[in-house]
């Protein structure tokens, strides 16, 4: 049952017949703006003002270790904010792997701010592209594909280029909220092995749209001038399936630390091979329980920069993923003027 509904899920991210959650996702997504939408401004330059921000992460969905060829995502990213010109710049390279299947992407973010309204209050809003290459590889058994059972495997690859674009508002560097769409164009084609042109494999991507929306709110209860409530709300919408919705809190008491919670809601399928799943809810493959926490070592390497050190760990609620296991994710992140 397992493996059988693992292969399923290996193949939803590319099938044809599958439509479904295809990007990658974090639970401390708030650290991983530039995938997200290429408009964002970087909260370590709403907290700190630091311009400069580089990073790295990496996320293991269901961390069972039992369990051969789970997703795994790697992210390192870089911003320059630039206050004098008004703009944001920067970049990432994406690594996501789920068994035989995966993908690397190289991108590039450039976003212009636009200060808008009167008075007292600052208001920016920013519009941001994003654009690279990406390589997507598909090496699995060559009988699932044929049920030829000769033994070899189906092994291609190819690249092909990527493009996003994005929205961003930002009201008195307090509340933000924002519009994307990480995967703007589409991609429908068929893989085919060189050495059997009976083995083939549907490529499709399919455009995500995302929109986020948040604030800080300051909460001294500790007598301390930077802590904040951070509540965030991001929804994620694909064609012909349910939206899918993560609701979090992040609470920051002091300088040097943070905590959070949220929850999950949504689907990860909208279809899947397996009758005993077909016959249930499907809104119950994705409830999840969202945790985190981190560290911040302030002056790290100079005066007034900041290391960030956070953890995610997201429990699954599904009754049919929960033998899996669940999710933890790591991120560093290293910001200074």
């Amino acid at each position: 049952m397992r493996l059988t509904l693992l292969f399923h899920i290996f193949c939803l991210f590319f099938s044809i017949a599958v439509t479904a959650q295809q990007l990658p996702l974090f639970t401390q997504y708030r650290d991983s703006w530039t995938q997200i939408n290429p408009a964002t401004l970087s909260n370590n330059y709403i907290n700190y003002e630091n311009t400069y921000i580089a990073g790295v992460s990496h996320r293991q969905q269901w961390a069972d270790p039992d369990l051969i060829g789970a997703p795994t995502t790697s992210l390192a990213q870089f911003q320059y904010i630039s206050s004098d010109y008004n703009f944001i710049t920067g970049g990432y390279i994406l690594n996501d792997q789920t068994g035989g299947i995966g993908s690397t992407g190289v991108y590039g973010n450039f976003a212009y701010q636009i200060p808008i309204g009167r008075g007292r209050v600052d208001q920016t809003l920013s519009v941001g592209i994003s654009g690279g290459m990406v390589q997507y590889r598909v090496d699995i058994a060559a009988e699932i594909l044929s049920n030829t059972g000769n033994g070899t495997n189906f092994s291609e690859t190819i690249i092909y280029p990527d493009f996003g674009m994005g929205i961003y508002y930002l009201y008195d560097e307090k509340f933000y909220a924002g519009v994307s769409v990480p995967q703007l164009f589409g991609l429908d084609l068929t893989l085919r092995d060189s050495e059997d042109p009976n083995n083939s494999f549907p490529l499709t991507k399919v455009r995500h749209f995302y929109a986020v929306i948040g604030g800080y709110f300051d909460f001294d209860f500790f007598e301390s001038e930077s802590s904040f409530f951070e509540p965030s709300l991001w929804v994620r919408y694909v064609e012909d399936v349910p939206l899918s919705i993560d609701f979090n809190v992040r609470y920051k008491p002091s300088d040097y630390f943070w905590l959070g919670a949220g929850y999950g809601s949504g689907t990860i399928l909208s279809e899947i091979q397996d009758q005993q799943v077909l016959d249930r809810d499907l809104n119950a493959l994705k409830q999840v329980l969202h945790l985190e926490a981190g560290v911040v070592i302030l002056d790290f390497l100079e005066e007034d920069s900041h290391l960030k050190i956070g953890f995610g760990y997201d429990v699954q609620l599904s009754e049919y993923l929960v033998n899996f296991g669940n999710s933890f994710e790591i991120h560093a992140i290293y910001s200074w003027e």
